[in-house]
């Protein structure tokens, strides 16, 4: 039996899917340009963008966080729909997010979105800049890997 489920594990569709698909490199690091006195969205990566094998979604594990900062501003981390955070420092680097983002010791898992919106309440416009890595998993293996992988349970 075990020969068996050696032989499965080697197959490359499976070990693709054991392994997980890298987030899309458009989608690791965003960055936009905020207006003193607005709210931007400088980060949104939802499952309409992640891949799907037939009728089942992916989900994702999200490893690798970063983010700048500036005084009198503010991030909204959503996950899912439900604030994560609100952010009022650097996460990461202070050189920028892409130099040293932080690793999460427990992936963050995320089912439908990530988001991240900022509210600039500088007098000058800034650009604001996040990085947001991990793997996306089918459901079913995602299933698997939720206790095993993350602290984070999610009520589906």
């Amino acid at each position: 039996l075990l020969f068996k489920i050696y032989k499965e594990l080697k197959k490359p569709t499976l070990k693709a899917v054991a392994r997980g698909i890298p987030f899309q490199d458009d989608k690791v690091y965003q960055f936009t340009t905020i207006a003193p006195g607005a709210y931007g969205v400088v980060y949104s990566y939802d499952n309409n963008e992640w891949p799907r094998t037939g009728s089942v979604p992916f989900v994702a594990f999200i490893r690798r966080v970063g983010c700048n900062w500036f005084a009198n501003t503010r991030y909204y981390w959503r996950i899912d729909g439900q604030l994560k955070e609100l952010v009022q420092r650097v996460i990461g680097s202070p050189a920028g997010p892409t130099n040293s983002p932080m690793n999460l010791s427990d992936p963050l898992i995320a089912y439908e979105k990530i988001e991240w919106v900022a509210y600039n309440g500088d007098t000058v416009p800034h650009v604001f800049e996040v990085l947001n890595d991990g793997v996306l998993y089918p459901a079913e293996v995602a299933k698997l890997l939720e206790g095993s992988e993350s602290s984070v349970s999610h009520p589906r």
